[in-house]
């Protein structure tokens, strides 16, 4: 008996989902954090965590050192705060953009205002969230968001 016995039943008409994910490694979530202010870098970080406990979760307090640290390992996620002490967070969005073109860029902002949205999308981010009392929720959802596989509806 192979191991596809133990596969579930895809309901007819249907096709089955690949089985495959149990037997191979699956890869760990690589999500980059840069945001100077400590308490809500670590108040993300702990979100995160605690939804996903094997998450590979990484943390810069600058630009430099996150565009640092993503040059070392492409992130499959990165949570930038545009408001960096003394650096321009758009110019540090544009860079992290062509240096992980893949990964999916979350901007950070307290700042909620049209231009900065529109300035973020041209900057390559993918996400635009406004600091205030839903924003860990609101990046959780993206974050499972991005997990969730394609569907194949043929």
């Amino acid at each position: 008996m192979g191991w596809d016995a133990f596969a579930p039943r895809a309901p007819e008409g249907r096709r089955r989902l690949a089985f495959v994910f149990l037997f191979e490694e699956i890869p760990m979530l690589n999500v980059l954090l840069i945001d100077a202010y400590g308490p809500f870098r670590r108040a993300l970080k702990d979100t995160l965590i605690a939804a996903y406990p094997s998450i590979r979760l990484r943390e810069a307090d600058s630009g430099p050192e996150g565009l640092r640290k993503a040059s070392e390992e492409t992130p499959h996620i990165i949570c930038l705060d545009i408001h960096l002490p003394g650096e321009d967070g758009l110019d540090i969005a544009t860079r992290l953009t062509g240096l992980c073109p893949i990964s999916s860029l979350i901007i950070i902002t307290g700042s909620d205002l049209p231009e900065y949205r529109q300035a973020a999308l041209q900057a390559g981010a993918t996400h635009f969230v406004s600091k205030g009392d839903e924003t860990l929720v609101d990046i959780l959802k993206i974050v499972q968001g991005s997990m969730i596989p394609p569907q194949d509806d043929a």
